[in-house]
């Protein structure tokens, strides 16, 4: 049972916890969440959580102002439209809620988002959900990084803040080269971090900037993270050396948006295993037909069959299920390598997956429709540098 602090112990515990966060540069932003941690803990989401925050709040906002108000966004993404970079405000969202990609987009023109095209539309779009689920998964993290050690939280701490400035940067400056850099260093950041958590010795110092090197160094320690190659591969190709922070190197703002989201999908894949592992108790994942999983924005899924032929990577069927706010229900399958299974929870709670087991059957019984592919209802897998997830537009009537 947490104890919450009297007036006068809470007013006492956070001037002595603020002037440490100050000492250690910590920005605004993120102090009355870190306050809360340090008085009670990692607590589970819910109102109990909620209303110490919401004290916790609200002493910022007397000692600071304005200042300490949250702006209730948990990232920016940057997207190049008809020449100009702009950035995406990606909101901190409770449940189903569905917000509108035109009015996210910081700086937008009124004339502009009425006149973009479903092509245009479209493109900016797909890489803003991808780099929202990103978001999210890092978002947790930081609720619930109580399982990393001090090094560990240090390095994941300076990532955010090196993607962050990196985008600002980026839009506001346009310096492509140190925003690749920033973006490079964020990555670096994670890995290293990925490291010791796999039991690595090495001294992290050592490795430097190489990120192939560390990369490589990871990839001895388990094969789970060999399907993050392409956004490394992306990443070294864009920033091959430090030369790029030290004299001209030219690259163009399509670029520095891939940089951007190469290191995301890095960090966010990362964040999301280290979350599960943690559930889990274990970094050992499997998929196994008949058992329910959860993904990072508690998707649901049903593992219809698994495949394991030789010369083959070994793959699982795995079937999406649910109700989309804007879809509404939906059922279709998805094909996933085994190495991807850290991305997924086994769902082994008797209660929660009798829950599961009922609305699965409902669907069963009663599919969604036609049996539609996804390419109907605007559905697509999209991988690449910046990572593998599912994205769904929907052409909406006016």
């Amino acid at each position: 049972m947490v104890t919450r602090l009297s007036a006068e112990e809470l007013n006492s515990r956070l001037e002595e916890i603020d002037a440490e966060l100050e000492a250690q540069a910590l920005p605004l932003k993120y102090r009355p969440l870190e306050g809360l941690k340090k008085i009670y803990g990692d607590l589970p989401d819910g109102p109990l959580r909620g209303s110490f925050f919401d004290s916790i709040a609200g002493w910022y906002r007397d000692r600071y102002g304005k200042r300490a108000e949250p702006d209730g966004i948990i990232g920016r993404v940057p997207v190049l439209l008809r020449g100009e970079v702009y950035l995406v405000l990606v909101p901190l969202t409770e449940g189903d809620t569905v917000v509108q990609l035109v009015d996210q987009i910081d700086g937008l023109p009124t004339e502009v988002g009425a006149s973009l095209s479903r092509e245009e539309f479209e493109a900016i779009a797909r890489k803003a959900a991808g780099a929202t689920v990103s978001f999210q998964k890092l978002y947790n993290l930081t609720v619930e990084d109580g399982f990393l050690d001090a090094v560990e939280r240090g390095l994941v701490w300076r990532a955010l803040f090196d993607i962050e400035a990196a985008a600002t940067t980026l839009r506001h400056v346009g310096d492509t080269q140190n925003a690749i850099f920033q973006f490079h260093q964020a990555a670096e950041k994670f890995l290293k971090v990925a490291l010791r958590r796999a039991g690595s010795t090495t001294d992290l110092k050592r490795l430097g900037h190489n990120l192939p090197a560390v990369f490589a160094e990871l990839k001895s320690l388990g094969g789970r993270y060999s399907w993050l190659e392409s956004s490394v591969d992306a990443l070294q190709a864009l920033a091959p050396n430090m030369e790029i922070r030290y004299s001209v190197v030219p690259r163009r703002l399509e670029n520095a948006i891939e940089a951007f989201h190469a290191a995301l999908s890095i960090c966010g894949a990362l964040a999301q295993m280290w979350l599960f592992d943690t559930k889990r108790g274990s970094d050992n994942s499997r998929f196994s037909p008949g058992c329910f999983y959860v993904d990072g924005t508690q998707g649901t899924y049903f593992c219809k069959s698994t495949h394991q032929n030789a010369g083959v990577a070994p793959s699982a069927v795995l079937t999406r299920f649910g109700v989309n706010p804007v879809l509404g229900r939906m059922m279709f399958d998805i094909s996933v390598d085994f190495s991807v299974s850290a991305l997924y929870l086994e769902v082994k709670n008797e209660e929660e997956r009798a829950a599961l087991q009922r609305e699965f059957d409902s669907f069963i019984r009663q599919p969604p429709g036609h049996r539609a592919t996804p390419e109907e209802v605007g559905i697509k897998i999209d991988s690449g540098p910046e990572g593998s997830y599912t994205t769904a537009l929907l052409r909406l009537k006016s």
